[in-house]
């Protein structure tokens, strides 16, 4: 169980590839929006590799082609059991990657951690991280 990149995102992470820096790497993190209440995404975005090692909560994922991915760690538990989807979207003339059904992986996420409450906890770089990237 992974990721898997349709033929438009693959397409996609091709050209930012040739776009960017050599030691670029492509992070999945689970982010915040400033709401009332708390709204959670799930973000795809591009960093440099010696950024994306130093930082606590992320563990490299399986690659897509030659591209290193880093995800969080909540998220790369949840990988090693569920598949999630990432397609290519495209508005006017900005193209972006997003999760396919997100807000339903989302509420799998906060399930699944909540029916395996050891799973998500105990590892070192979540007890050590902010404490707001790991509310849900």
């Amino acid at each position: 169980m992974a990721l898997h990149f349709d033929a438009a995102a693959l397409a996609h992470v091709a050209r930012e590839r040739a776009r960017r820096a050599p030691d670029a790497v492509l992070i999945v993190t689970i982010g915040r929006i400033a709401a009332r209440g708390s709204v959670h995404t799930l973000e795809l975005s591009w960093s440099r590799r010696h950024k994306a090692e130093r930082t606590a909560v992320l563990v490299p994922a399986p690659p897509v082609g030659d591209v290193p991915v880093y995800v969080h760690v909540r998220l790369d538990r949840y990988l090693r059991w569920h598949d999630v989807q990432v397609l290519a979207s495209r508005c006017l003339w900005r193209e972006r990657l997003v999760v396919s059904d997100e807000i339903a992986v989302l509420v799998e996420l906060a399930h699944w951690e909540f029916t395996h409450p050891g799973m998500a906890a105990n590892h070192p770089a979540v007890r050590s991280a902010h404490p707001s990237s790991l509310a849900l």
